[in-house]
């Protein structure tokens, strides 16, 4: 293997050879990209954003980046030692890329018929709930209102300990309060959506208002992702609805937006309120911060790990989610964050974990085959939702019934990376217990 070269000051940092092969993929994507648009009109579609948002911009844009010494304060002085596993983890990272477009590929080939499809004709029924529960006024208000008194008492308890825009740090460090803002944060991004998809199908002015008031809401309870995942899916599903068409001039602008408004609520989160440090410091929050260090980040549980792979562990330990840790000593073994945590020497009382990207938890779950199987069937699977969409909205500019079919896809991203299990759990529970309300 070649040597690392250093450019630009040392603020790249990277092997030529998987400099190369990362030029290589980004040239990719942006060619299957123009080709897609250039064929169906469709400038935004599921396939690619997603790609762009999970995979794109934390592997292939940050690479050169993930090694330069400018990383050392996000690392806590640890740099010397991951420096060595840049490159094994966005190998790694970069096999499973590819067969997600493998399994992209045997959809496109086999026209959705393989033995894959069985998988998401499965949650079919529940992509039918769904559906229902958003275009029935009565569970879509019930929900809204459910997640804004639960938002405004969580707010009560933290601001009365002196917590403004912390609320995760603040709850984490109770045992006994922590259920509650976990089922917040939970309901919060699914009421959300409901709201969204209300109003861009149905165009209604008092769902716009709850919306705004949700994402008023979640701007103090210290999960960014929450309030930036809230707004980008209200704007991606206006640009599914009009097909795809979206000014790319427009779409720059939204995503710098995006991009600043995340570094500001990460600077609100630790106590600074001036946004312009967040401004100032926009490009080293991007490049060398803790926003998008997927490839870093698993390079710093690889510079600790031992080899030994988990077997499966901490997807079984992520199964059992619905069971408090306390009562389940597997969840408080080999849940992933915990399991991460004390392999690296974090507190996991105050430190949620290392984010590893899509493939790290395959990889020391079951290695290689691990990492190809997620990648294959990620890949197949995200196609299937892509196509889906793009029929509804053809047909009947149902963006509602879009969403609901990519249900499968939203399921299998949260079984690859465990983190979000719990979210799955709460996502369907509350779904069947709106079924009752569509009635009355």
């Amino acid at each position: 293997m070649s040597e690392s070269v250093e450019l630009f000051f040392r603020a790249v940092r990277f092997t030529p050879i998987w400099g190369v092969i990362d030029l290589l993929c980004i040239l990719h994507f942006f060619s299957s990209w123009y080709r897609t648009a250039q064929k169906t009109g469709w400038k935004i579609d599921f396939w690619h954003l997603t790609l762009f948002t999970g995979l794109f911009q934390s592997t292939l844009i940050l690479y050169p980046f993930n090694a330069s010494i400018y990383n050392a304060p996000a690392t806590l002085g640890c740099l010397e030692k991951i420096f060595p596993f840049i490159d094994r983890a966005f190998a790694i990272s970069i096999l499973g890329y590819c067969f997600v477009w493998i399994g992209r590929y045997t959809f496109d080939w086999t026209h959705g018929r393989f033995a894959f499809a069985a998988l998401t004709q499965a949650v079919r029924p529940l992509a039918q709930v769904v559906e229902a529960n958003i275009k029935n006024r009565n569970t879509f208000i019930l929900i809204g209102w459910v997640a804004a008194v639960l938002g405004l008492t969580v707010l009560a308890i933290q601001f009365a300990h002196g917590s403004f825009f912390n609320g995760r740090g603040f709850f984490l460090k109770s045992p006994y309060l922590r259920p509650l803002f976990n089922i917040t944060v939970s309901i919060f991004p699914i009421a959300l959506a409901f709201l969204a998809l209300r109003y861009v199908q149905f165009k209604e002015k008092g769902t716009l208002k709850m919306f705004a008031f949700l994402l008023f809401l979640s701007l103090f309870f210290g999960v960014r992702f929450i309030f930036i995942s809230g707004i980008l899916f209200f704007f991606v599903q206006h640009i599914f609805y009009k097909e795809g068409r979206v000014s790319l001039l427009k779409l720059g602008v939204g995503c710098f937006g995006l991009l600043f408004i995340t570094v500001f609520l990460g600077a609100l989160r630790d106590g600074n309120y001036n946004p312009l440090y967040a401004f100032a410091s926009l490009f080293l929050h991007f490049f060398y911060g803790n926003n998008f260090s997927d490839v870093r980040d698993f390079a710093w549980i690889l510079s600790y790990w031992d080899g030994e792979l988990l077997c499966g562990k901490s997807y079984v330990a992520a199964l059992l989610s619905f069971i408090p840790r306390a009562f389940c000593s597997l969840r408080e073994q080999w849940g992933f964050s915990l399991y991460t945590n004390d392999l690296v020497g974090f507190d996991s009382e105050i430190m949620p974990g290392l984010r590893p990207g899509l493939f790290g938890e395959p990889f020391l779950n079951f290695g290689f085959l691990g990492v190809v199987l997620s990648g294959w069937l990620f890949g197949f699977v995200l196609r299937y939702a892509d196509h889906q969409i793009k029929q509804a909205v053809k047909g009947s500019k149902d963006v509602i019934k879009g969403y609901s079919l990519t249900v499968g896809s939203y399921f299998l991203q949260c079984m690859i990376i465990t983190a979000g299990m719990w979210m799955v759990y709460v996502f369907v529970l509350l779904n069947l217990a709106l079924i009752p309300f569509r009635r009355k």
